[in-house]
């Protein structure tokens, strides 16, 4: 890339630009196959600034060339979309698509020239490449004295081949190129897109490099990830790609490129042993960190390994908190799989427990079991706590006890030991079982200095489907890898698990990580401090980080406590359970901490003080992870599924009952957020919440439940909810009188571009209920002529019949709508800056939004507003929630209910 800005500058660039480094490139080659003598050094500096080139065209042409970025007519938008705002036309594209085999040709005949022979001669111990693949792992460190940017990717070709059956890389592997045997392998595993038969695919290696903290504090470039692309065509977003590890034992590499060593068998080495005490003792040294609680069962591991575990029970053997030695113990977060296997795993039961109270031999302890017995020995930690063995399994009384404990078993355990690598507990976490796909021994020579020479290999991984940010798997921290693979890490009872620990030890597939409050250390030596960890579990959402949910950190949350509440259920939700109506038991203990610190009163998933903010979330259509078509279709499927008999998981109005729940209207992530977060008010009164718990956990599970309100109610004229809007979004534009409403239903239609997925006669059975407002800084050009109306009804629709003659209070559309489309009303819809800027705005102590906030205390001002969109039951006033609504003020807002009275209603 450097050759190339020496010649042309930054990007971007013109088409002429390129036609005359290809005709550079096209003359260079017939000279060289002609015999012509040229200058060795001169062609391999223009092959590399060709290759930087063919790299651009392949994998960015429209930045690189934005002569090809069209505007195009709102007609044209209206029927192509946004995304087909870039034209190539198909001569270019011809040229574009052949140029990176032109320069291919030109390596090859460069080597040629030269008289290379076509296996390079190899290091004692590493591989033998060809000529190809040497140039490549020459270039191995091109980026590590580069220090101005953050990231830095270098591409670099290794063939052009016919895809899929890769004739030219066979014939490599053939003639004895070792990486070009790995490249095969790799080339087949990646799951071509867009690719067609025996299409000329070009095979790119890039290595991402990313800046490190040494030890001296010194910035300095590291490896951090290498990818092997597949490219069909230019200009195209490459899906089809595989990505590697590069690692190494050779001490000198390891320290110039930043990297680690490859992982060894078995995770429990005495490395391993004294990485986890060193974090252990620096993180219990100080007096705020003594355990003073001592759950009701623990396993008793004995002084030596000789002896059996046995079951100690705190009551019976009459075992105080002043027993300092039972108070240090630690706990089993794991996964106990799909339900064959965990029929198999050994229980507690009313028929083991004398038997347990005297030995639980090692051999019918499933494989995670014995191999947490082995690590609790190793940290000498005489007392462990394993949830098939510490809860009587056929009592339900004893289950529904022990999960309200949750929050104290596993916040005053001494240590948690998290196998994230394992997903059933007949699978143990420290053996390594993973045969992933090495390289051998790739050869490497420093640039800047030739006598640091040495190997280091690929190994092949798997990484997740879906991944945020487009930042390569292997560039993320070591354990957000090992998170975002992890099966343990999906699962939900092993949430509050890992969140409500303070000491954790992961054992993953490569390494063990250890986690204190925020920070995380890695034994490769990696730090990951989170500093706001709701703000990196919200950017990593994929990874779900764990969450500080220590008593200090909730309250430290003060008056935004309820949105740190929000934040948590938008990274609980979602995760699988064998059992759904396990989902409020799930997230029972962090609900009883949430609630001993703010003294709220638990409804369902929600807080009564904060049920106007609460009540407004909205569904999605997919599963972020595998992308799957997840919720109701149909208003009437969404209906059927309220109606369902048998035990209720959750009442309509609670986000818990639907499995497709996304994200909270009012958060500061999201173009629904208000203005300012305190001055948020309900516009509903709360009569009466009647949760009726089902067993004697106060957060567990429901039996039934509903609450009462007095609210303002609008009905949705006829024919007012349009088709989904073109875009296939699920944000609805309703016309209501003048107004415009953003209808965010809890359905979403599988043919959305042409499907509401309602009736026209359910369509006028919904109803608009407010439930909040908040203050806006836009100020209606009718306000002081509906003043001076004083409320007469007559004389605002007077004002407002003149008012849409001048065109003055017509909306506009957010978004695309079904019939139009403008630029101005698609930027529109994006959140405005101020509204960010001001979410967390807080006034002095002692400030009332309603008395001192200028906007607030203007009851002339309209008002943002939200609410639900409820849909009748049979008994009269009862209604299911079915959907959210908003409606800013420019729009309508809290105008649209001016002269709605307060009526009972009750959800359910």
């Amino acid at each position: 890339m450097d050759r190339l800005i020496e010649r042309l500058g930054n990007r971007p660039y013109q088409l002429e630009q390129f036609s005359s480094l290809r005709t550079e490139a096209l003359s260079l080659i017939a000279d060289i196959k002609s015999g012509i003598s040229f200058n060795a050094i001169a062609a391999e500096e223009t092959i590399e600034m060709l290759e930087a080139l063919a790299s651009l065209i392949d994998f960015n042409v429209y930045e690189t060339f934005p002569e090809f970025h069209t505007e195009l007519d709102a007609e044209a938008m209206r029927h192509k979309g946004p995304h087909n705002a870039y034209h190539i036309p198909p001569a270019t594209q011809d040229l574009f698509s052949s140029f990176a085999v032109e320069v291919q040709e030109l390596k090859g005949a460069f080597f040629s020239a030269l008289h290379k022979p076509r296996i390079c001669a190899a290091d004692t111990g590493c591989a033998r490449v060809c000529q190809f693949c040497d140039w490549v792992l020459r270039r191995t460190g091109k980026g590590l004295h580069d220090n101005e940017a953050e990231t830095l990717e270098y591409y670099h070709l290794c063939a052009v081949d016919h895809w899929p059956e890769f004739p030219v890389l066979r014939e490599r592997s053939q003639h004895g190129c070792d990486m070009c045997s790995f490249l095969l392998k790799a080339a087949f595993s990646i799951n071509a897109v867009g690719i067609g038969a025996d299409s000329k695919a070009r095979l790119w290696i890039r290595f991402h490099w990313g800046l490190r903290t040494e030890a001296s504090g010194q910035l300095s470039n590291a490896l951090r990830a290498v990818s092997l692309f597949l490219q069909a065509s230019a200009g195209r977003y490459c899906l089809n790609s595989v990505e590697l590890f590069a690692e190494t034992d050779d001490e000198i590499v390891a320290s110039e490129l930043g990297l680690s060593a490859p992982p060894g068998e078995n995770l429990l080495t005495l490395d391993t042993i004294k990485f986890i005490q060193g974090r252990l003792d620096a993180s219990t040294r100080h007096a705020v960190d003594k355990i003073q609680y001592i759950p009701r069962r623990l396993i008793d591991l004995g002084l030596n390994p000789e002896c059996s575990p046995r079951l100690i029970d705190r009551l019976s053997d009459k075992i105080t908190e002043k027993d300092e030695s039972v108070c240090k113990y630690a706990t089993l977060s794991y996964c106990w799989g799909p339900r064959e296997d965990a029929r198999a795993q050994l229980k507690l039961t009313a028929e083991t427990w004398e038997r347990y109270r005297h030995a639980i031999p090692l051999d019918i302890m499933t494989p995670v079991m014995r191999d947490t017995v082995t690590v609790c020995r190793a940290l000498q930690i005489r007392y462990v706590w394993i949830d098939a063995l510490c809860i009587m399994q056929d009592n339900l009384r004893d289950w529904e006890e022990q999960s309200y404990q949750m929050s104290e078993i596993f916040g005053s355990s001494w240590l948690t030991i998290c196998t994230i690598k394992a997903s059933s507990c007949l699978e143990g976490f420290l053996e390594r079982t993973e045969n992933h796909e090495t390289s051998p021994s790739l050869p490497y020579t420093s640039r800047t200095d030739a006598s640091i020479r040495g190997s280091y290999i690929l190994r092949r991984i798997q990484t997740p489907l879906g991944i945020p940010g487009g930042i390569p798997f292997a560039m993320r921290s070591p354990l957000s890898r090992d998170l975002m693979v992890s099966k343990w890490n999906e699962r939900g009872w092993v949430f509050q698990e890992k969140n409500m620990s303070p000491r954790k030890a992961y054992f993953g597939d490569t390494m063990v990580h250890f986690q204190y409050k925020n920070t995380t250390r890695s034994q490769s030596g990696y730090v990951h401090d989170e500093g706001s960890v709701a703000v990196s579990a919200a950017v990593e959402f994929l990874s779900r980080f764990p969450l500080d949910l220590s008593v200090e950190a909730i309250a430290s949350r003060g008056r935004y406590v309820a949105d740190y509440w929000y934040t948590i259920v938008e990274n609980f939700a979602g995760l699988q359970w064998t059992e759904r109506l396990d989902i409020f038991p799930g997230l029972s203990g962090i609900a009883r901490r949430f609630g001993s610190i703010t003294g709220d009163r638990y409804a369902a998933g929600l807080w009564e003080n904060d049920l106007h903010c609460g009540l407004l979330w909205r569904t999605t259509n997919w599963n972020r992870r595998t992308y799957e078509v997840i919720g109701p279709t149909e208003l009437q499927q969404l209906l059927g599924l309220l109606n369902s008999p048998g035990p209720q998981l959750a009442p309509s109005w609670s986000w818990a009952g639907r499995e497709n729940f996304q994200q909270f209207l009012c958060s500061d992530r999201l173009n629904t957020l208000c203005r300012v977060r305190t001055h948020l008010r309900p516009e509903s009164q709360l009569r009466e919440s009647k949760i009726q718990i089902d067993g004697v956990n106060p957060f567990g599970r429901l039996r039934n439940s509903s609450i009462s309100l007095s609210g303002r109610v609008l009905n949705l004229p006829a024919g007012s909810m349009p088709g989904v809007n073109v875009l296939g979004k699920q944000d609805w534009k309703c016309r209501i009188h003048k107004g415009l409403v953003d209808i965010l239903p809890d359905w979403t239609p599988m043919n959305a571009w042409d499907a509401t997925g309602i009736s026209a006669i359910d369509q006028v059975r919904l109803r608009l209920l407010l439930i909040s407002s908040c203050c806006s800084e836009w100020q209606s050009p009718s306000v002081e002529a509906h003043t001076k109306a004083q409320g007469n009804p007559e004389n605002s629709a007077e004002i407002d019949r003149k008012q849409e003659e001048n065109g003055s209070s017509q909306p506009k559309s957010l978004f695309w709508g079904p019939d139009e489309y403008s630029r101005e009303a698609l930027a529109e819809g994006w959140l405005k800056p101020e509204y960010r800027r001001s979410f967390f705005q807080d006034g002095e102590p002692g400030f009332d939004p309603e008395t001192d906030c200028p906007f607030c205390s203007d009851e002339d001002r309209r008002r943002d507003i939200w609410g639900l969109l409820i849909y009748p039951v049979d008994s009269p006033g009862t209604y299911y929630r079915v959907g959210a609504w908003y409606s800013r003020a420019e729009h309508g807002g809290s105008e649209l209910f001016r002269h709605a009275a307060m009526q009972p209603l009750e959800l359910v």
